[in-house]
């Protein structure tokens, strides 16, 4: 489907094509206004045919990182640069915005592990039966993961995974990913333990319960949010060494309720649900600026696709988070699936 030669130099030219599916002549505002998780990954797996065979002819470059962030419930309206936004703070997220591409129509399914099914498989959720469960999705599907790690990626999963926990072939190390740190689904982030096993509770962002593939889950001391933006700059330090191409799939939690954010944030807001939610997207996307400088600090950022996303649209519940459109979270109006996108690769994809 996608045609040109296998120069480097022509890597964004592909992506854009790649993105542009049906229109080659390049980046049309149809296009940009019809993007979904499905053309993500179309995109990402083209640019990395691209990349392999010129890496073979040229021996220059190897294939780009990949920084997957996906947010859980951020509404279209959550993000300040939609609809000219000043109740929210979004400034980091407003600058990936500006410096690479955001999608103004991108749409998703209308509830967590379906949109993750899209994700990770690259088939709309009925295609596998796909439905929230606990037994995620079938062994016999190639998964995102898979088809980066045959690419020559170190895959690692950070986060929520929300894709099945009941049996062991669900969780991430057999899904993909060489490794991961963080929680099965939000019910387990209590941790309370009878015989060895996890009683499910209300989810909590304070002191969670994390799990990973290198041992036992533990209970972590702080808020949830900075506690997986720590591992995950420890984690891209210690990527900023390897010789192989990386793919880190950070999947927050925030703004997804309870709606609990640290002291310090709430402080800068009203005491009120809607001062609450805004305090909690504030930490969330200072997190984010975070991860965004230790690429820079570590000389990563060049060479590292930055994708920003959401898993549905917003709740509307503490404030108006899927304006102008009808609908939330769980429903199929457009405030239920149409969210935010953002894509930056400097000096490949011009802003």
């Amino acid at each position: 489907m996608i045609h040109g030669t296998n120069s480097n130099n022509s890597h964004s030219k592909h992506l854009i094509n790649a993105i542009c599916y049906g229109h080659p002549k390049g980046l049309s505002r149809f296009c940009v206004s019809s993007f979904t998780f499905l053309k993500v990954l179309l995109a990402i797996t083209v640019l990395l045919e691209i990349a392999s065979c010129g890496a073979k002819e040229q021996n220059k470059t190897r294939a780009p990182n990949i920084l997957l962030i996906l947010t859980d419930d951020l509404g279209f309206n959550d993000l300040g640069i939609n609809n000219n936004n000043k109740e929210v703070h979004t400034p980091n997220m407003d600058r990936v915005a500006q410096q690479g591409i955001r999608f103004t129509r991108h749409y998703t399914s209308s509830v967590c592990s379906p949109s993750r099914g899209a994700l990770l498989s690259g088939q709309y959720p009925a295609r596998n039966g796909y439905r929230p469960n606990s037994r995620g999705l079938s062994p016999d599907v190639t998964t995102l993961a898979d088809l980066l790690k045959s690419h020559g990626y170190y895959t690692h999963h950070i986060g929520k995974w929300h894709m099945g926990d009941t049996v062991e072939q669900a969780q991430p190390h057999h899904q993909g990913f060489d490794s991961w740190f963080g929680f099965l689904n939000q019910w387990r982030l209590r941790g309370r333990q009878k015989d060895d096993e996890i009683i499910l509770g209300n989810p909590t962002y304070q002191n969670p319960w994390l799990e990973s593939s290198s041992g036992p889950g533990k209970r972590f001391k702080g808020n949830l949010t900075d506690i997986l933006t720590e591992h995950t700059l420890q984690k891209l330090r210690e990527l900023a060494d390897i010789r192989q191409p990386w793919f880190v799939n950070l999947w927050y939690y925030a703004p997804h309720e309870p709606i609990q954010p640290p002291e310090g944030y709430m402080r800068r807001y009203p005491n009120t649900p809607k001062g609450k939610y805004h305090a909690l997207l504030h930490q969330l996307d200072d997190s984010i600026g975070e991860i965004l400088k230790s690429l820079e600090k570590s000389g990563q950022v060049e060479n590292t696709i930055v994708v920003i996303a959401s898993d549905n649209g917003g709740t509307n519940k503490y404030t108006d988070n899927i304006r102008p459109f009808f609908g939330k979270k769980v429903f199929f109006n457009e405030g239920g699936v149409r969210t935010p996108l953002l894509i930056r690769w400097p000096r490949h994809i011009k802003p």
